[in-house]
């Protein structure tokens, strides 16, 4: 048997996607050494080293399932020794955030619940199950296509002591194994909140439990896919606005000047009154690291975290120690958050080398 080594694969961190209890999940473009070849994809990287055989077991399922209907699993990672694995990248919004300001008609639900049946019984005929069914691990693509999510947790230890209660089967709570019949009850209770009549999936006896609309509608998925994506144009008018907002100009010297001059009084204030400095002290103080490179960073010893990230928490008028580690790169950055400068945004060029971050 002879063994390979494949080159140097580089992930480019575009942005956090989602963040779970176990995990962050990254928009990431990954790309071969040379930087000819790249693709789009999702990096889910799980916070605990040690949670490696949970990792094995959810890799080893996303493996076994060739479907449509369920997210695809495109590899595996070691990240900064932590575990990951690399998704294909989807683009649309999870079953949740599409409900919030829209009730879709009974065409489009039963095209969404049929989507969901046939990913579940995909799942069934791989050996596996989901475990865990609910709006939040439903995602719609902004081509009308469902795509089931986070179906690993339901091929682990102890996951019948885990899941969403609303969306639990009832049997689970006398400690049955998540099975086919657990997850239509979960079914039952997303139709539910589609606005339509589960029938048989809520039956109290799980055997009779099933769901006989297995026709599809590509009209009506067109149409979901059409309205996703004028949620998704939407959301990105809204970040750009965002954007524009936080790279405003900085006001004139004079005019900052000015401002200052008129904090004076306040400032006096505090420094006369031992209650009022308390309260400036512990105000909290957002900031935000707007890498493009993957970066480690670590702040006052607390747990370890990775850039980009918004931290919305620390304290002002205080300095912070900021570890800091990258891919032949590491430092300490120290900066002291202040409300004046709020939010804080630290960028690339912020890491590479070690300063003090003006007040």
């Amino acid at each position: 048997m002879r063994t390979v080594t494949s080159e140097k694969t580089y992930f480019k961190i575009l942005q956090i996607a989602g963040e779970g209890l176990n995990s962050t999940v990254y928009k990431t473009l990954r790309e071969d050494f040379s930087g000819s070849i790249s693709q789009m994809v999702a990096l889910k990287v799980l916070r605990s080293k040690n949670s490696v055989s949970f990792w094995k077991q959810e890799v080893q399922s996303l493996l076994k399932v060739d479907s449509p209907f369920c997210v695809k699993v495109f590899g595996y990672e070691w990240i900064d020794g932590h575990p990951s694995m690399v998704l294909e990248w989807l683009n649309g919004i999870e079953l949740n955030e599409y409900l919030k300001d829209h009730q879709p008609s009974k065409e489009h639900a039963l095209e969404l619940v049929s989507q969901i049946y046939r990913g579940l019984m995909d799942l069934h005929l791989s050996g596996l199950n989901h475990g865990d069914l609910h709006l939040g691990n439903v995602f719609v693509t902004d081509t009308g296509q469902v795509k089931l999510i986070d179906f690993g947790l339901a091929n682990v230890s102890r996951v019948s002591e885990q899941g969403t209660p609303l969306f639990r089967a009832p049997e689970l709570e006398t400690g049955v194994s998540p099975n086919l019949w657990t997850d239509l009850f979960s079914l039952g209770r997303v139709a539910e909140s589609l606005g339509i009549n589960p029938g048989e999936l809520l039956s109290p006896a799980p055997h009779l439990r099933s769901f006989h609309n297995l026709t599809s509608n590509p009209e009506a998925q067109m149409e979901i896919g059409d309205h996703i994506q004028r949620i998704l144009n939407q959301k990105k008018l809204q970040q750009e606005s965002q954007t524009q907002h936080l790279e405003s100009p900085i006001p004139s010297t004079s005019l900052l000047s000015k401002k200052l001059l008129g904090l004076l009084p306040l400032a006096f204030f505090l420094a006369t009154s031992s209650a009022s400095q308390k309260e400036f002290l512990s105000q909290a103080c957002p900031v935000e690291i707007r890498t493009r490179e993957w970066t480690q960073i670590q702040i006052d010893k607390a747990i370890d975290q990775y850039a980009p990230v918004q931290l919305k928490k620390l304290p002002c008028h205080k300095v912070v120690t900021l570890k800091w580690k990258r891919s032949g790169a590491s430092g300490t950055l120290r900066f002291k958050p202040s409300p004046a400068k709020s939010p804080l945004i630290l960028t690339d060029k912020d890491f590479s080398l070690d300063h003090m971050t003006p007040n």
